[in-house]
Order: C-alpha cells, then sequence, then structure tokens
C-alpha cells in the first residue's frame, strides 16, 4: 500500500510541474512573443517537471518522506523495472 501511496504522489507532482512549467512558459518567458510550435512548449514543460520532480525526490529521501524502493523505481525509469526491484531487493 505504501508503494502505491508513494507512486501517486510522485505521479501528482509530476503533472502539477508540468502545469506550472507550462503556465511559466507562456506567461513568463515568451509573454510578448507568439510561440506556434508546440513541441517547443512541450519539451520545456516536460523538462521542468523532471527537474522538479528529481529535485523533490531527493528532498523526500533525505526527510525520509517516501519509501526508498519508490524513489528508486522514479530515479531508474521506465524500462529498467526489472534492474530497480533486483537493487531494491539487494538493499533490503
Amino acid at each position: 500500500m505504501s508503494f502505491l501511496i508513494d507512486s501517486s504522489i510522485t505521479i501528482t507532482s509530476q503533472i502539477l510541474f508540468f502545469g506550472f512549467g507550462w503556465l511559466f512558459f507562456m506567461r513568463q518567458l515568451f509573454k510578448d512573443y507568439e510561440i506556434r510550435q508546440y513541441v517547443v512548449q512541450v519539451i520545456f514543460s516536460v523538462t521542468f517537471a523532471f527537474s522538479c520532480t528529481m529535485f523533490e525526490l531527493i528532498i523526500f529521501e533525505i526527510l525520509g518522506v517516501l519509501n526508498s524502493s519508490a524513489t528508486l523505481l522514479c530515479k531508474v525509469g521506465p524500462g529498467q523495472s526489472e534492474i530497480a526491484e533486483e537493487l531494491c531487493q539487494h538493499l533490503q
């Protein structure tokens, strides 16, 4: 149950960070310019969201808020969950 809660916290924060990145890009960085390239906006927002999420995971790990296996899975990324699960088993 703890893993499910930790994952939902991380996914929710990534969605919020993406929204904040989008708003920051549109309202502060390029408020006087008409950027019509949707890809540029998405790339900036995704990069902003991942950067904020990594900072959040570091803070949560220092404070001991999240489960260590959940933070490890978030840091490793998709497609490498087998490696992360094996590392989590060795850590326990």
